[in-house]
């Protein structure tokens, strides 16, 4: 069984674009992603895979080709300290893809 659900960070990649954290459960194992909303805010600027890469490894996290900011943990670990860490890279990423932009 999979159950999903989707974590309200109270934080803002910009004003009107809340940072969501999507939780993904199957079993013992969860994946914990941005679901690529900081690339879709911000862009993808000249070089932006390689700067996410840096910033995600920061963090010990992860950035798909899709540009989804994500991490996979199993059961036991503190997910809200997970969630939290995805958000706060997640705006992270998107601040630098916009200063790249710009």
């Amino acid at each position: 069984m999979t159950e999903r659900q989707t974590v309200d960070t109270g934080l803002d990649y910009v004003p009107g674009e809340p940072v969501r954290v999507l939780v993904k459960r199957r079993g013992i194992r969860y994946d914990l992603g941005d679901g690529g909303r900081a690339v879709k805010i911000a862009g993808r600027p000249r070089g932006w895979h390689a700067l996410a890469e840096r910033i995600v490894a920061e963090d010990g996290l992860n950035v798909a080709r899709d540009g989804r900011v994500f991490v996979s943990a199993t059961e036991g670990r503190d997910m809200d300290a997970l969630a939290a860490r995805v958000a706060e890279t997640s705006m992270r990423v998107c601040d630098a893809l916009l200063d790249l932009e710009g």
